[in-house]
């Protein structure tokens, strides 16, 4: 009697499971490179736009960004300075970041060097593409270079923050 049933061929069913593995695999690779490593710490303060403090008393500055200066011992007080430090406190103060560094750690200062996301928000992205900081390359911490400089375009032609008229 004809059932219209055909016998896998020989490994067929070996073939599908390893199809299966490997699918499997691809996955869990690419859900794990989309999350950088890093530690998580807290935000004790912010400091200025492009810096913070963490409950450990550390101090990180965030790689790839300048946003205007509130106080420096060589400089004065910079237009949009407090805005871009209040944003920033507003961001991530009394908040569990994830602190991600990236070739060089520490700046001339003692600064931990270090890109900060917020849950699934790059904190230094975000800070450019809202017009609170520029984008600022530093060899040899150029990761998202790219990517401020593209954000950093946008901000200036829609005039955000530092780029109103």
């Amino acid at each position: 009697m004809d059932t219209g049933y055909q016998k896998p061929a020989k490994g067929s069913s070996l073939r599908f499971v390893i199809g299966l593995v490997l699918l499997g695999l691809v996955y869990t690779v690419g859900v794990w490179a989309s999350t950088p490593p890093g530690k998580l710490v807290r935000v004790k303060w912010v400091a200025d736009g492009d810096t913070v403090v963490l409950l450990s008393g550390e101090k990180v500055r965030l790689i790839g960004i300048d946003a205007p200066e509130t106080h420096h011992p060589e400089k004065p007080v910079e237009p949009f300075g407090t805005e871009a430090a209040e944003y920033l406190r507003q961001l991530v103060e009394g908040k569990e970041v994830l602190l991600v560094l990236d070739k060089k750690r520490k700046d001339e200062y003692g600064r931990t060097l270090a890109y900060l996301f917020l849950g699934d928000l790059f904190v230094n992205a975000h800070l450019v593409k809202e017009g609170y900081a520029r984008a600022s390359s530093r060899k040899p911490n150029t990761t998202y270079v790219s990517l401020f400089v593209e954000l950093e375009g946008q901000a200036r032609s829609a005039q955000k923050g530092l780029w109103k008229d």
